[in-house]
């Protein structure tokens, strides 16, 4: 999913808000509509005199104090804090709304820089310009992108991706979903390569911003002079990506949080410029949009922030956490390892693995797969539900991608296959730290490909056909270890073991000799039938590597697993920062608001 995403690493972060509710004016529930535009005026001090204290917990005392007459610092500013570019934190501005002109744009990108900092507690050493693009603008900028990159095997990569995952099937072109997701409904981004801010407009003569959206995007630009975030887009895998991403946007996220509740609690000098939500997009795809929803939404730099103060969120953004699982359980920071199986390359000579440029295979992560079953919630408007949506919806609207359903997730990883048809498969083996938690998800995957039109093939327990759909047009099988899941997908149900010599599919005739107790890939084997010993998962992997992944990771262990601390190597579909920022989608009647903290 993340390699057709590295794209967006040229837009940076996209900000999209989801069911109209980007940004509200004032409202003291999540999702209320404003009254109407509010103005950047109100409680402007008269010239000469001072200006309103600032009361607000959220400002910290690195911040400088402002002078009475609010003027400018003499020498060197480089190190004042709160003060930016002729104008301080508290300093009232003269800006009407809702549409500004160039100047106005400018002293209030200034002026809101300066209370980020007092936020933040970091400096800015130059000011990124902002732009107005619009969203054809937008889109043929992304499209552009994508052609460049994208390789004909990247493209079936991810059509093996997403129809083994059940996210889109062979009937839809997962680059242009992928491309669609990102583009159908974004508010604003900053520029990692060429250090700007763009804002997304539907009319390309106005210039119509929300202010906290541009504190959001501001701390971007202060995260990028102030830390080394280049990195985050060689990271390889969905899991890899989000894990830093958790970061990079809990911070920004909590800045702007703060900075909203100044706005409303009337903090600032004057109130803030806030545009009303727009017409509801049409979502795209709801297992990518919940995915890239996750790294908002994760807790790791709240609490971090609360124990530590902007010190630990610092230490964070030098010290990335490895696993989104990190970002998940705060406590788990530093301490959860992954134990990513290595997976035998078991096809026949009709199949090969499709190599991508340093690396073959997909690590997706728990709140990937948290995504992926609650989806089916959102596309029927709440009628059809997976796994608990009330373990998702926690209280206060507060997103939980750590679902009991996918809890005690321990890895994954994906293999796409293609033959000289081009025709595409996949083996998708995932670890637990339990047999519990292998009943729990195998059990709601085997839901979620009923959902998708899946019924079982005459004569077998674990293998599902897609006839009665008009997306999905394959086998797909799941095999369920002590503590694993397996899943394998291929054109025909005959095809499945061509694909993965040890699947072995399980036939409602227990007299077939087709049984065995069903080896997995684990190294755990059966008694025998077809599936033989079960696979080997030794730790050695098809291409002929002592145990090690093709990713540059640390050889395997016995136990079939691979080091996943190591260092990778990045490749040409790594990820980007195309994901939301804004929660706030209205589904059967529940709003599933973007976090919000209350202190």
């Amino acid at each position: 999913m993340r390699r057709a995403q590295l794209f967006t690493v040229l837009v940076g972060l996209c900000l999209l808000g989801v069911g109209g509710v980007a940004v509200t004016a004032g409202a003291d529930t999540p999702g209320a509509p404003p009254a109407g535009p509010v103005t950047d005026t109100a409680g402007a001090a008269a010239p000469g005199t001072q200006a309103p204290v600032l009361a607000s917990d959220h400002v910290n005392g690195c911040a400088a104090e402002p002078p009475g007459d609010l003027a400018d610092p003499a020498g060197d500013t480089s190190d004042v804090v709160g003060w930016v570019d002729g104008y301080w934190y508290n300093e009232p501005v003269d800006v009407t709304g809702p549409a500004l002109t160039e100047a106005e744009l400018d002293v209030l990108v200034r002026r809101t820089a300066a209370r980020v900092e007092a936020l933040r507690c970091l400096a800015f050493e130059k000011l990124p310009p902002t732009e107005m693009r619009t969203r054809n603008e937008h889109r043929d900028e992304l499209e552009a992108q994508f052609e460049a990159a994208v390789t004909d095997a990247g493209a079936r990569f991810d059509n093996a991706l997403f129809s083994t995952t059940l996210i889109a099937g062979q009937s839809v072109d997962a680059i242009e979903l992928q491309l669609d997701a990102q583009t159908s409904f974004p508010a604003a981004f900053y520029n990692i390569e060429e250090e700007f801010i763009g804002f997304i407009t539907e009319e390309p003569d106005s210039i119509e911003i929300d202010q906290t959206t541009l504190a959001h995007e501001l701390v971007h630009a202060l995260q990028d002079q102030n830390f080394e975030l280049g990195s985050v887009f060689e990271q390889p895998t969905t899991d890899d990506v989000t894990s830093s991403l958790a970061v990079v946007e809990g911070d920004a996220t909590l800045v702007e949080e703060q900075y909203v509740e100044n706005c409303e609690n009337g903090a600032w000098v004057d109130s803030c410029l806030r545009q009303p939500p727009g017409q509801p997009p049409d979502i795209p795809s709801w297992p990518l949009t919940l995915e890239q929803l996750a790294a908002y939404n994760m807790p790791l730099v709240e609490q971090q922030f609360e124990s530590e103060g902007w010190s630990g969120v610092n230490s964070l953004l030098e010290d990335r956490p490895d696993s989104a699982v990190e970002g998940l359980y705060p406590d788990r920071y530093g301490e959860f390892e992954p134990t990513l199986p290595t997976v035998e390359d078991q096809s026949s000579a009709d199949w090969e693995r499709i190599e991508l440029d340093g690396r073959n295979d997909e690590v997706f992560g728990q709140h990937a797969l948290t995504s992926i079953l609650m989806a089916p919630f959102y596309e029927t408007n709440g009628q059809t539900e997976i796994i608990d949506s009330a373990e998702f919806l926690g209280a206060g609207q507060e997103i939980n991608y750590a679902h009991p359903a996918t809890d005690g997730w321990q890895g994954d990883r994906f293999y796409g296959y293609t033959n000289e048809e081009n025709d595409t498969a996949g083996v998708w083996r995932l670890n637990w730290e339990s047999e519990d938690g292998a009943t729990t998800f195998t059990d709601a995957f085997e839901e979620l490909a009923a959902y998708r039109g899946g019924s079982l093939a005459e004569g077998y327990e674990n293998v599902y056909t897609f006839g009665d759909s008009e997306e999905y047009d394959m086998a797909l099988g799941i095999e369920r270890g002590d503590d694993s899941t397996l899943v394998v997908t291929a054109p025909t149900v005959e095809e499945l073991t061509d694909v993965h010599g040890t699947f072995e599919a399980v036939t409602d005739d227990p007299d077939d000799g087709t049984g065995g107790d069903g080896g997995t890939d684990d190294g755990t084997g059966g008694d025998g039938g077809t599936g033989g010993d079960g696979g080997t998962g030794d730790g050695t992997d098809g291409d002929g590597t002592d145990g090690g992944m093709s990713d540059g990771t640390d050889g395997g262990a016995d136990d079939g697993t691979t080091d996943a601390g190591s260092d990778t190597d990045a490749d040409d579909d790594g990820a980007g920062f195309g994901v939301l920022v804004v929660v706030g989608a209205i589904v059967a009647g529940v709003l599933v608001a973007r976090r919000r903290r209350r202190r």
